[in-house]
């Protein structure tokens, strides 16, 4: 995951505390946590695809530029807009 191969890969999707959807990139969650992202300990691992289909009507709410990575758009951590 580290050093994403694919631009537009390498995230985690989760929810805090209070149940709030989180989409942080897998470097942030090793910097916080010291813990690295295994896919296998996963609920699920979507393509770019699936997520795109299954979160449609989100994604065309929330991103503004349609030609661009979903993904760095929904990203919560500053370093998504910061590498887009």
């Amino acid at each position: 995951m580290y050093g994403r191969e694919k631009p537009c890969s390498g995230f985690l999707l989760t929810v805090d505390e209070c149940g709030q959807v989180m989409l942080l990139p897998a470097e942030t969650i090793h910097e916080l946590t010291g813990e690295e992202v295994e896919p296998a300990e996963c609920s699920a691992v979507l393509s770019h695809r699936s997520f795109d289909a299954a979160f449609s009507k989100y994604i065309e709410w929330h991103t503004p530029d349609p030609s661009a990575c979903t993904l760095r758009q929904l990203c919560l951590d500053l370093s998504c807009s910061q590498n887009s």
